[in-house]
């Protein structure tokens, strides 16, 4: 058997629509913390993957999706140690 090791980063990227008057840049700062929260205190992403460092965030910012709507868009990104064993 062998082990292979592979080191990568899940981009998680979050949408929300900027035509709703109620979605401002100050109310989606806190759902974003809640989510980093999480993976902050999450060691392991699944029993072969751990987190090799600290999570890293683009904070929301205006998008054009589609060329069409604008909408706020935020990325989160883990990086990630994969183990994998082979017998």
């Amino acid at each position: 058997g062998y082990q292979v090791e592979l080191d990568h980063v899940i981009v998680l990227s979050h949408y929300y629509n900027a035509g709703d008057t109620s979605v401002t840049e100050p109310i989606l700062d806190p759902i974003v913390v809640a989510v980093m929260d999480k993976f902050v205190n999450t060691f392991a992403v699944a029993p072969q993957a751990e987190m090799t460092g600290p999570p890293e965030v683009t904070w929301p910012v205006l998008w054009k999706l589609g060329d069409t709507f604008v909408v706020w868009k935020t990325e989160m990104r883990l990086p990630i140690k994969e183990l994998y064993t082979v017998q």
